[in-house]
């Protein structure tokens, strides 16, 4: 939704209006706006005593609360490598309210979490067979 036009515009199109003795549909191309638009800044005028615009809306509430974050931080110190699928069950298991990958993906973006994944190859590195292979493959370089 693209954002409102300032008050100022506004409130310029209402005296304007008023002192000019103008039309609507004259005051519309003067201030390149819809003929709609300038009528419900009118109408707003007369209503409510001013052009300013309405609040916009704040969006759907948050499944997760704070408690909720708690346990997603919590879960995460415990065992970084979960999936969000496997996250998504234990927070059902603790809270017993079902979350989908999305939300705990932004929640995870919300607490500042990796979610990158440890891979095997990595994991493997440290294992004494492959170090002694690395050894041996380094030497006969």
């Amino acid at each position: 939704m693209a954002a409102p036009y300032s008050v100022d515009l506004r409130e310029k199109v209402i005296i304007k209006y008023k002192t000019g003795g103008i039309s609507q549909r004259d005051l519309a191309k003067l201030f390149h706006l819809g003929i709609s638009t300038v009528k419900r800044y009118i109408k707003l005028e007369k209503e409510k005593g001013n052009v300013a615009p309405r609040l916009m809306g704040k969006g759907r509430p948050s499944r997760i609360d704070d408690k909720g974050y708690e346990t997603i931080s919590q879960l995460l110190a415990e065992n970084p490598c979960l999936t969000l699928e496997e996250l998504s069950d234990k927070y059902f298991e603790v809270h017993q309210l079902e979350v989908g990958r999305s939300v705990l993906s932004r929640a995870c973006k919300k607490l500042n979490l990796s979610r990158k994944k440890l891979s095997i190859y990595a994991a493997e590195q440290e294992r004494d067979d492959v170090k002694k292979k690395r050894r041996l493959f380094e030497g006969n370089s």
